[in-house]
C-alpha cells in the first residue's frame, strides 16, 4: 500500500484520511505538540495506529508541500474569519443567493 492510499485530495485545499472526517493537519499539529501516536488515535476514535503513523511518514517525505498546504489552510480560514466578523457574506454565499434569485426570477440584490 501506498502512503497516498491513505489519504483523500479533495482539491488543492483539502487533505484528509481515508474513510474519516479528520484532516491530516489535526494529526499533523497534534504530533508537533508532542503527542505520541497513541494519544492521537484516542483523540480521534475513527482511526487507526497505522493511519496515524502513514499520515506522519507522509508529512515527513514531503514536509514543505504540506507546510506549504497548512500555511494556505491557515490563511483561508483567517480570511473567512475576517469577513464572517466583519458581516462579509462569503463568495459562495453570494452566489448561492444569486443562483436562487435568478431560478426564482428576481433580480438580485
Amino acid at each position: 500500500m501506498q502512503l497516498e492510499d491513505y489519504l483523500e485530495f479533495d482539491n488543492p485545499n483539502g487533505i484528509h484520511i481515508r474513510d474519516t472526517r479528520v484532516n491530516i493537519e489535526n494529526v499533523i499539529v497534534a504530533a508537533a505538540r508532542g503527542h505520541a501516536p497513541g494519544r492521537i488515535v484516542q483523540s480521534y476514535p475513527s482511526l487507526t495506529l497505522e493511519q496515524v503513523h502513514a499520515v506522519l511518514t507522509y508529512y515527513y517525505r514531503n514536509r514543505q508541500q504540506i507546510d506549504d498546504y497548512m500555511a494556505r489552510q491557515k490563511a483561508a480560514y483567517d480570511e473567512a474569519k475576517r469577513q464572517h466578523e466583519q458581516g462579509e457574506r462569503p463568495d459562495v454565499v453570494q452566489r448561492l443567493q444569486r443562483l436562487r434569485a435568478e431560478k426564482e426570477g428576481k433580480v438580485p440584490t
